[in-house]
This record gives structure tokens, sequence and C-alpha cells, in this order.
């Protein structure tokens, strides 16, 4: 009889801690935006446009080292979403403040 291989202590908490925040990815943007980059962040823009203060009236600031970390994109695939999404309306960008910082809102 074969036994199954034990797994590492260590290589569970690994998993644990990269597994632990997942992405809701809206497989419908894609066809909507014509990009599964630009439907990726246009996901993540819509869970933190939700939980913003009210008082911001759904703008949310992230940094491009933020984006990079949440969502995996590089700079350059921001770059290119960020193209593609701001063909529609419902896509808002504003450089704000000093130095500027690029906040975002999905109306």
């Amino acid at each position: 009889m074969i036994s199954a291989p034990k797994i590492s202590t260590d290589l569970v908490e690994a998993f644990r801690v990269v597994l632990d925040r997942p992405i809701a990815f809206h497989r419908v943007f894609v066809k909507l935006t014509g990009s599964v980059t630009a439907a990726l962040m246009l996901s993540q823009a819509m869970y933190w446009s939700k939980r913003v203060n009210s008082n911001d009236e759904g703008w949310f600031y992230k940094t491009r080292e933020q984006w990079e970390e949440e969502t995996g994109l590089t700079r350059y695939e921001q770059e290119t979403a960020r193209k593609a999404l701001r063909r529609f309306s419902f896509w808002k960008e504003d450089l704000r403040g000093v130095p500027a910082q690029l906040h975002y809102r999905v109306d």
C-alpha cells in the first residue's frame, strides 16, 4: 500500500498566506471590455468602489504598486487596461493633490 506524501506544516502555512485574499473576477467584463486585464482591473475597481466612504462619492485611490499587489498586473498591463477602460463612460479617473495621485471611480 502506498501512502500519501506528507506535506510540511511550513508549506501548508505558506499556502494559507498566499491564498488568503482571492479576487472576485467577473467574466462578463471580458466581453464588455474586450480585454482580460481590463476586466480584472474593473472587477477590482468595483470591489473598492463599494467600500469607500460615502463622502468620497465612490472615488478611491490606488498606487500602481497597490494595483500590482492586488491583481498581479504589471505597470504596462495596468496602462493597457486603463486605456481600454477609458473608452467607457462608467470608468472615471482623476488626478488630485500634490504630488498628484490617481483616483478612480466606477460610475
